[in-house]
């Protein structure tokens, strides 16, 4: 008898640990199941799918779309690499906490159409159950933010910081208060509502001087922050592998590169790139001493942009100061890993051969949208501005751009101008994606004359030019994925004057 027990407990013993051991891996190659049934669902009335959205072991945004069937039935199955927050789109923005492996069905009323009323309606089965009881819980009375974004395009710096601490005061007293009257829920709900106290603030303070140049455009270039206007960034709390269940530190992560660019060189003046991967590694390691996750989210910004783009100049400038960075950490495993599998894919991908890489001939940039109209002989142009760091525009080259060109190659010409982008990272892209063309790299000084010319206001834009060298539309709207784009460019090909 006595056997019998130290048996059960050296099983027990056992199961913990295997249970622990799952939940904190980094990867797993079990399938995710998301399943369920819309209803009262109408096949004419209502969505006909959804799309879904997750995060890869490098934090890269994966897209899924999810058909719903005539009976209101959805089913998709997808790995993800640790527990996360994943989101999905019917009517309304939605989201659910998911460990790699779980199976959870849900139904949900098909005819709300606000986020509230669909959690409201929602019920839930399988895996996970009883965390996304809880996480609805959160979810349906965390209105806080809703608003947030309506005042901030009239906010000066200090302005800002006054409103934005006041507002994150209020929430942050809303998530303590349910995390103190919820004491038993599941630890990955718990690693997501502290995230969510702590980052999403410092999240919002970095990304407001994109909002402060975008509404502000004159203002902000002689405006100087408050003293103190980010030392929450050095303050961010001790962080650890089980806090990536909030997705929220992927757009941490890209906040917090382009906020130490910009505190590393502040007048954005040209640099050697070694001094200036120097300067960005002592920045951050003096801010993030004892705290290395922060760094290691914020280079693998870099990174990522870099391989997604066949770029691996980082890297390879900087191996053994990133090995020890990353140092027995799962975000390094999958860093190293793509970086590898980059390499050998750049040793089989060739350039296109007709990728032509042009120099503007006059010293003026006021000329140079003349020549690209004058190099196209009379075609239609459609020019596409992006950067090599624009996820949207990245999307466009993976997904709509090929049958796009497919359909038009050999009428139209197609014009590529890039932005405040790295240059080492410039043609890798051109060659990943196989983007035939004319481009152009479109330097500091050049780019506010082309971008007045063309309305270009972000990235990406796309500019449509007429046979007879006259704009027709320039927005971020006339994507190559965009069905309005392709009925603009036929009536033109057909002479069509009624644009």
């Amino acid at each position: 008898m006595k056997y019998l027990y130290f048996l059960f407990l050296i099983v027990l013993f056992l199961s913990c640990n295997s249970n622990s051991d799952s939940e904190n891996n980094w990867k797993k190659n079990a399938k995710t199941v998301l399943s369920g049934t819309i209803e009262p669902y109408n096949p004419v009335s209502m969505p006909s799918k959804m799309k879904l959205f997750f995060y890869d072991d490098l934090f890269n945004q994966i897209t899924n779309e999810v058909k719903i069937d005539s009976l209101g039935n959805f089913h998709s199955e997808f790995e993800l690499a640790h527990p996360q927050d994943i989101s999905f789109y019917y009517r309304a923005w939605l989201s659910l906490i998911l460990k790699p492996g779980d199976s959870i069905q849900l139904s949900f009323d098909g005819n709300q159409a606000e986020k509230q009323d669909l959690y409201a309606s929602m019920t839930l089965a399988g895996d996970s159950k009883d965390l996304n009881t809880d996480f609805h819980q959160f979810l349906l009375n965390d209105s806080i933010l809703d608003n947030y974004y309506k005042p901030i395009s009239k906010l000066a710096p200090q302005d800002f910081k006054r409103y934005h601490d006041s507002v994150f005061s209020y929430r942050k007293k809303y998530i303590t208060e349910f995390l103190d009257s919820n004491t038993r829920i599941d630890k990955s709900l718990r690693s997501w509502l502290e995230m969510e106290k702590d980052i999403v603030p410092i999240i919002n303070v970095l990304e407001f001087p994109m909002y402060y140049r975008m509404y502000n455009r004159d203002k902000a270039k002689i405006s100087e922050y408050p003293e103190g206007f980010f030392n929450s960034v050095s303050n961010l709390s001790s962080m650890t592998e089980q806090d990536f269940v909030n997705s929220n530190t992927a757009s941490l992560s890209n906040h917090l590169i382009f906020h130490y660019y910009e505190k590393i060189n502040p007048n954005n003046e040209s640099m050697d790139t070694k001094l200036q991967d120097s300067l960005l590694f002592h920045a951050l390691q003096k801010d993030f001493k004892n705290n290395p996750l922060p760094i290691q989210l914020a280079l693998s910004d870099k990174i990522r942009a870099g391989l997604e783009g066949m770029n691996t100049t980082f890297i390879d400038n900087n191996l053994n100061e990133l090995k020890s960075i990353y140092a027995d950490s799962k975000i390094g495993e999958a860093v190293f890993e793509t970086y590898e599998k980059t390499k050998a894919e750049l040793a089989k991908i060739k350039m296109p051969s007709d990728a032509g890489f042009i120099n503007f001939e006059s010293k003026d940039p006021k000329n140079y949208l003349d020549e690209i109209i004058a190099k196209a002989d009379g075609k239609v142009v459609y020019i596409d501005h992006w950067a090599t760091w624009c996820g949207p525009c990245i999307g466009e080259f993976k997904n709509a751009l090929p049958n796009f060109k497919k359909k038009y190659k050999d009428d139209i010409e197609f014009v590529y101008l890039c932005y405040r982008s790295e240059i080492e990272q410039w043609k890798p892209m051109i060659r990943k994606f196989q983007l035939s063309g004319k481009h152009y790299f479109v330097t500091d000084e050049e780019i506010e004359t082309l971008q007045k010319q063309m309305t270009v206001d972000g990235y990406p834009t796309y500019t449509i030019i007429d046979q007879k060298g006259e704009i027709v539309k320039s927005d971020f709207q006339y994507r190559p994925s965009r069905e309005v784009t392709s009925k603009i460019i036929d009536s033109l090909l057909q002479n069509d004057t009624s644009l």
